[in-house]
């Protein structure tokens, strides 16, 4: 708005850890100057996001119980497992479904997807061809403090 000033202090230039847009802003005269064009002339660098990106994924542990109709016809039953093993071993070898073990005695299994975010993980899962006979319990997973892996 022209004429109106606010107050205020540029510090976040000292924790930038990335330049992620393809042109970036740059305080100046103690104000940060907008760019022109579409959007304030701001574009992302994919280059540059993609590391960030893989930074921000998320763990979920899935808990899936499978209850396939007892008269469904045999040859359907056989093409959606031969189907959704097929799938699993596809999102195994891209490193999206991380861990995946039987419960025994169960037809149900304890999963560990890394994924993007909650949204992923949902059309990961609605897109399973067993998902219409599957009850599924999800919970988003962080790592402990005690871990190894936080304690170098």
């Amino acid at each position: 708005m022209p004429g109106v000033t606010y107050g205020g202090e540029l510090f976040g230039p000292l924790l930038v850890r990335a330049e992620l847009l393809t042109q970036p802003l740059r305080p100046a005269d103690g104000c940060l100057h907008l760019l022109d064009g579409p959007g304030r002339g701001v574009g992302f660098d994919p280059a540059a996001v993609a590391p960030v990106q893989e930074e921000l994924r998320m763990l979920f542990h899935v808990r899936m119980d499978v209850a396939v109709p007892r008269d469904l016809d045999p040859d359907e039953r056989a093409r959606l497992v031969t189907t959704e093993k097929a799938r699993a071993l596809e999102l195994q070898r891209a490193g999206t479904w991380v861990h995946l073990w039987r419960v025994v005695g169960q037809y149900s299994n304890i999963s560990v997807f890394d994924v993007s975010g909650t949204d992923e993980l949902h059309e990961i899962l609605w897109n399973l061809p067993l998902f219409p006979f599957m009850t599924i319990t999800v919970t988003p997973l962080t790592e402990h403090p005690s871990a190894l892996s936080a304690n170098p």
